[in-house]
């Protein structure tokens, strides 16, 4: 405290109890990010004004000095502009039961974090919950909408890299999470309900974590291409509306997907992962799969193969109720005489009930 002091005083006088404690005190306050109540901006709350003008005030002016976003507990109506984070800042509420942001727009992104215009690394949503305008759980839905945009300007160059997503919750959307050339993102405890596509990651969207997670309601669990890795650790995958021929909870193209100890109930009637779907003969066509453990409680078919370059790995899974071949291999979506290929270092291995085992 007295070399503190003296920093600012040049003095060398003996400090008082007093003295010090207001010396800690103005270090803390200069090294801590200023936090900025989205209230003190003319947020109304209560659902019905539009807030998001206010909302967007508060989070430029955390930009402006690397701060924090802080919206209490309340609903925020947002009928006008999308909020969009392009800085390393934290964004936060008081949980996902008690801060609601409701986009009430048919199309658009409800929030939107990073911009090739800008880009950052650092970004920080947390304890939200993110409202679309209607139930998007149905074969043709009558919205378009994203609750969260990760690099809403696609595959360009730079990257929207190292953010953070926990405790949100988002519902009736048309996609939960859009992310195209996003690098090392985490996210944990995250909930989406009544959507059409939970997640869509496209365009180099790698090394992504979504760890304790819950899916359900939702038509579509997975969406991915030209992907680098996406990891899916126990996470629960529940009560999809797909009937036959309507496709598959997961499609993964030319990515890399991995799932450690899930829970997957009531999915698709189709194979619950297409694997390839929609690929040619060739090197672009590569996607690998891997499964390590959790339950697999349904009727239909796990994984179907589409293309000869696929890999797949399944390892531990205890397939409760399946009652249909765990893996299918089909070329161009042929269901009724799939063709069969050698694949490239194949390696299926499942462990599950008895009456199971003659399902692979």
């Amino acid at each position: 405290a007295n070399e503190m002091y003296h920093r600012f005083t040049g003095g060398l006088n003996a400090l008082s109890n007093t003295d010090q404690k207001d010396a800690a005190l103005a270090e803390l306050l200069a090294t801590t990010p200023e936090v900025f109540n989205v209230k003190s901006f003319s947020a109304k709350g209560g659902g019905v004004t539009d807030d998001s003008t206010a909302i967007i005030a508060a989070v430029a002016a955390a930009e402006a000095v690397n701060g924090q976003v802080y919206i209490p507990h309340d609903t925020y109506n947002m009928g006008s502009s999308t909020v969009t984070i392009d800085k390393p800042i934290r964004v936060f509420g008081d949980g996902p039961l008690n801060t609601t942001l409701v986009w009430t727009k048919t199309s658009g992104n409800a929030v939107e974090i990073g911009d090739v215009a800008d880009s950052f690394f650092g970004a920080v949503l947390q304890d939200i919950r993110l409202e679309g305008p209607s139930n998007a759980n149905t074969s043709s839905p009558s919205q378009t909408t994203v609750g969260l945009h990760i690099n809403p300007s696609g595959d360009l160059s730079p990257n929207t890299t190292n953010g953070f997503i926990r405790n949100v919750h988002i519902r009736k959307f048309y996609r939960g999470i859009q992310a195209l050339r996003a690098w090392n993102w985490g996210a944990e405890h995250l909930v989406f309900q009544n959507i059409f596509q939970g997640l869509f990651f496209g365009s180099n969207t790698e090394n992504i974590v979504i760890s304790r997670a819950s899916f359900s309601n939702c038509r579509t669990i997975l969406d991915y291409s030209n992907g680098g890795g996406l990891l899916l650790d126990t996470c629960s995958f529940s009560n999809s509306g797909l009937a036959a021929g309507e496709g598959s909870w997961f499609e993964v193209y030319q990515s890399l997907l991995m799932l450690i100890n899930p829970y997957l109930e009531d999915g698709s009637a189709d194979a619950l992962f297409a694997m390839g779907v929609g690929a040619v003969e060739s090197a672009t066509a590569r996607s690998a799969l891997s499964i390590i453990g959790g339950e697999y409680n349904d009727a239909t078919p796990l994984v179907e193969i589409f293309d000869k370059r696929i890999g797949v790995s399944i390892d531990g899974l205890r397939t409760r109720g399946a009652a249909k071949q765990l893996v299918v291999m089909t070329q161009d979506g042929d269901t009724t005489s799939p063709t069969l290929y050698p694949l490239i270092n194949p390696h299926i291995r499942v462990i599950g009930e008895n009456e199971d085992r003659k399902n692979r």
